[in-house]
Order: structure tokens, then sequence, then C-alpha cells
């Protein structure tokens, strides 16, 4: 389906869920199509329903109407130069763009394997990093082209880029503990010893601009800093765990923690001094991510069977939503809008999205032959970006209308 948008829908051209929009002897008709059923035929999708579900109120209003009221509608349209069927779709469902729908290929980012981390610096900038012999990607018009620059030792592999401020951003390794700060927007970068701890990180995360946490590979910890990572202090060991393997700050000092190679969530009050254990999440074996979707709502990822648990109470209780297609790892979530949240999964680099803070989800595409998606990030702007494994392949999604 082909729509030429105005402030809202000004024509409709091919197919889109049960119905076809075309142009015959100048005049707009929305007419209804058949969708077949069955294993060959497919199942109207979720979104194909609601659509059609929309569009069929839209028509039964139409064919009901009086003359008077169809003349009415068709005078208001030609003002604008539509036809009245969709001066009355624009009336009735006017334009209302959504996040992470459509997704476009930018470019492969040169040199890299894998595009491991994304931060959004602000007004378009954007930083990646990743398994790339010590390169950088940077960004200045929100993901669509990418400069490649190589700031970094050579044996560096960017596991997480974490966004200050507007020109202030720290980079943590994982094959190496040292960390990289530029106060340039990623012109130009020193080298830090990284949290005195001898670790390597799995994710950092700023809470702030001053407010750092760091989780850790080669222990169960999450070090934290409160001076925007020149100093740091040793976080508290996640029970028996091998390794913190995921962080998320859910405000007023909740910190929510994820464990390898038992999954556990782990909870503080206290911006990381101390934690509470909350469990296992079912029989997963690591928590790959955690993301906060409102102030008591978080959703978590996990492996090796990809399901998707979530907690309504600010991580005390967790329920198990069940598994993303046939996906092994969660491995990202970003929000968007209001209940807005993409997850990409391994392998396949599939996406699903959620319209109503992760309560249900459905399959959006896979990026192209690439089998993971590590990064995946809401911009100032809603719009949403992805970087892959594989060919470390950058997409992008427009807020645009279902």
């Amino acid at each position: 389906m082909k729509a030429k948008l105005g402030a809202g829908l000004d024509e409709l051209h091919g197919k889109i869920a049960n119905f076809c929009g075309k142009r015959v002897f100048g005049k707009q008709q929305l007419t209804r199509l058949s969708i077949p059923y069955g294993v060959n035929g497919g199942t109207p999708s979720e979104t194909q329903l609601a659509i059609r579900e929309k569009y069929g109120g839209i028509v039964e209003e139409w064919k009901n109407a009086t003359e008077e009221q169809r003349e009415t509608w068709n005078a208001e349209g030609e003002k604008t130069g539509i036809s009245g069927i969709n001066y009355l779709i624009r009336l009735r469902w006017p334009a209302a763009p959504e996040p992470g729908l459509i997704w476009t290929l930018m470019q492969s980012l040169s040199g890299f394997d894998i595009c491991n981390s994304i931060a959004d610096m602000g007004d378009g900038v954007l930083l990646a990093v990743g398994n790339s012999g010590g390169r950088l990607a940077k960004s200045t018009d929100y993901g669509v082209t990418w400069a490649i620059t190589q700031p970094f030792s050579f044996s560096t592999i960017g596991r997480a880029v974490a966004s200050l401020s507007g020109l202030d951003a720290l980079v943590a390794g994982d094959s190496e503990p040292y960390l990289w700060r530029t106060a340039d927007a990623g012109a130009s970068w020193t080298q830090e010893q990284a949290p005195n701890f001898g670790d390597a990180a799995n994710q950092m995360i700023a809470a702030s601009a001053t407010l750092l946490f760091y989780a850790t590979s080669y222990r169960p910890a999450v070090h934290y800093s409160v001076n925007a990572g020149v100093d740091w202090t040793e976080g508290p060991s996640l029970g028996a765990e091998d390794e913190a393997s995921a962080v998320c700050y859910m405000g007023s000092g909740v910190v929510l923690a994820g464990t390898s190679p038992n999954a556990h969530i782990f909870r503080s009050t206290n911006n990381g001094v101390s934690y509470d254990d909350m469990g296992q999440l079912g029989t997963a074996a690591r928590v790959y991510a955690i993301v906060k979707v409102t102030d008591l709502i978080a959703l978590a990822g996990t492996g090796p069977l990809g399901h998707v648990f979530r907690t309504l109470d600010g991580g005390l209780t967790w329920t198990d939503l069940g598994r993303l297609g046939a996906a092994e790892q969660v491995q990202a979530f970003s929000c968007a809008g209001s209940s807005f949240v993409v997850a990409s999964t391994y392998p396949l680099a599939a996406l699903y999205r959620s319209s109503d803070n992760g309560a249900t989800w459905v399959f959006l595409m896979s990026l192209g032959s690439n089998s993971m998606c590590r990064a995946l990030i809401t911009t100032d702007a809603d719009i949403m970006l992805a970087g892959t494994g594989n060919s470390a392949t950058i997409y992008r999604s427009l807020p645009s209308t279902p």
C-alpha cells in the first residue's frame, strides 16, 4: 500500500491488511479484499486485523452515508485535492506517527565486525563502538551517514559507549580494563584506567551526567561512579554468579542487575551500594538486557530460549511473558513514545515490537542476513537505530503512520 501523506492520509494506492486502495475514473475507492487463512495463505497478524477493523468501520460509514453527506465530504476533500473517502479517512483516523514500525538499512560500518553499542549525544550526533580494531563510528545526521576513525588501541573491543552530556562520553572495553573519554563529542579521546578492579565491561550506562554503572564480565559485580567516571567504587558481589551481564537504572536509587550463568535479578535501593537477590528468571541462564519502561515497569531479556520477563513493581517480582518467536537470546530493548518498545533477538537479528509497555509482542522483521543485534537505541527525536553483528550494519526507523 502506498500512501500520500499530508496532515493525514491524502491518497491510497495498493493493498494493506484487508483493503485495496485505487482511483477509478478520478474517484478514490477503498475496496474490501479477503485475507487467506491456513498454512499457505497465512493468518493475518494483529496489526493487519487492527488496520482491517479500523478501515472497515470507515468503509461502512461511507457506504451507509447519505448522498448529501458524501457530497459534503467530497467538497471538503477537493479543497486539499483529495477524494471524499480519503477526507473521511483523515477525519476519522488522523495521522499519528509511531516509532519503530519500518526499518531501513543505512550503511555497514567499515572495519567493524559487530556493532556493540550506540550512544545518543543529542541533536543528531551518535557514537558507535564494537568489535572493530579500535575504531569509532560517528554520525551527525541521526544515523544516515557514518564516519569511521581509529582513536583507540588496536586491541580495544568497544563493548559500551555511554553519553554523559552533549559533548562528554565514555567508552568501555571488553577485552581489556580501560576507559576512553571524550569531551568534544568524539573528536578526540584520552585513555583512562577502568575501575581499578581488573574488570572488563559487559555494559556501562549513564544514569545522569555524573552517575554511572559498570557491569563486569570477570566477576559478579556492578561498579559505580558518582563523579562522571573519574573515581569508581567497587560493587558488592552478586551472589554466587560468575558475572554481571546487564544493568538498568530505574531512578530514585533503584538499580536492577542481571547475571550469568543463572539469570538472577539483583535489586538495589541505594544506587548500587548493596543489592538483594530477587531470584532466578524462570530457567534462564543469562540476562542479556534490562530496560526501564516506566518508573515501575521494566523488561528483562534472557537466554538460551529467548524469553521476556516483566516487572510491574520496580523489580520486586517478575512474570514470564514467553519466548519471542524462535529466539535463543533477547539481546536488547529500546523504548520510544509513550508505550512502545522494540526488542532485538539472536539468531537472525529479528526485531519484535510492543505497543503496550511490553505486555504483548508482534514480529517486525529480520535485519538482513545478520545473526545478532546488540545495539538498539532511541534518539531524542524518537528515531530508532539498530546495530548488527556479522557486517555491523546500521538500520534506522523513523516514526511512521500505521
